[in-house]
C-alpha cells in the first residue's frame, strides 16, 4: 500500500480485497454445489485468501487509526504553532511601544496647558495694573475659578481642567470610529490591577515630564 494513501482509502482499499476473497470463495462453492468438479486445493487457496484478507482489513484498520492520530496530532501543533506565531506577531511589545508613545503625548499635553496657564498667569500680572477698558477686561479668581483676561472681545482661560475632558474625548471619538461607543476607564486600585495583569505596569516612561 502506498504511503500516500489516506487513513480511508486504507481501510477501503483492505476491504475491498476481503470482498473480492469473498466473492472468490463463494464462487468456487456454488461452482462446486453446482456439480462441477472443483481442485480442493483451489477452495482451500480461497479460504487461505480469504483469510489473510481478514488479517490484513484488521492490519489496515489498525495502521488507519494510528495515522489519524499522528494526522491529528500534526494539526494540533500546526495549529498552535501558527496561534503562538500571531500572537507573537501582535504582543504586548508593540502595545507597550504605542503606550509608551500615548504616554509622551499626554503628556506634550499637559505641558502645552501648563505653558498656557503660566502666560494667562503672567498676562493678568501684566495686565491687571491697566484695569478693564474697551479692549480689555482682567478677572481675578473668584469662585473657585482661576483668572482670566479678554483682550478684544477674546477670552483667554487657563488649560487646568482641559486634560482629563480632552482625553476622555479621545477615547470617545477613537472608540467610535472602531465600533465601541465607549471604553472603560476605571480608576484606583482597577488601573493597577489591569495594567499589573497585563505586565504594563512600568512602561517606558518619556523624559522630560513634569
Amino acid at each position: 500500500m502506498s504511503e500516500q494513501q489516506t487513513p480511508d482509502e486504507i481501510e477501503q482499499t483492505a476491504v475491498q480485497a476481503v470482498t473480492d476473497a469473498d466473492t472468490a470463495l463463494a464462487d468456487l462453492e456454488t461452482r462446486v454445489i453446482a456439480g462441477e468438479v472443483i481442485d480442493p486445493a483451489d477452495i482451500e487457496r480461497a479460504r487461505t485468501q480469504r483469510h489473510v484478507a481478514g488479517l490484513q482489513l484488521e492490519g489496515a484498520r489498525k495502521r488507519a487509526e494510528q495515522l489519524r492520530t499522528e494526522q491529528a496530532a500534526a494539526k494540533r501543533q500546526q495549529a498552535i504553532g501558527d496561534a503562538a506565531a500571531d500572537l507573537d506577531a501582535h504582543s504586548f511589545t508593540e502595545i507597550t511601544a504605542k503606550y509608551a508613545a500615548a504616554d509622551a503625548a499626554v503628556r506634550d499635553l499637559i505641558t502645552a496647558c501648563l505653558d498656557r496657564n503660566t502666560a494667562i498667569r503672567q498676562a493678568h500680572q501684566r495686565l491687571r495694573p491697566h484695569g478693564d477698558c474697551e479692549r480689555l477686561q482682567v478677572s481675578d479668581a473668584t469662585h473657585g475659578r482661576a483668572p482670566y483676561v479678554v483682550i478684544d472681545g477674546q477670552q483667554h482661560q487657563t488649560a487646568d481642567s482641559l486634560v482629563g475632558p480632552l482625553v476622555r474625548y479621545l477615547l470617545q471619538r477613537a472608540g467610535s470610529d472602531f465600533g465601541k461607543t465607549t471604553f472603560d476607564i476605571p480608576g484606583g486600585e482597577s488601573v493597577t490591577r489591569a495594567l499589573g495583569n497585563s505586565g504594563m505596569l512600568h512602561p517606558p516612561r518619556a523624559a522630560g515630564g513634569r
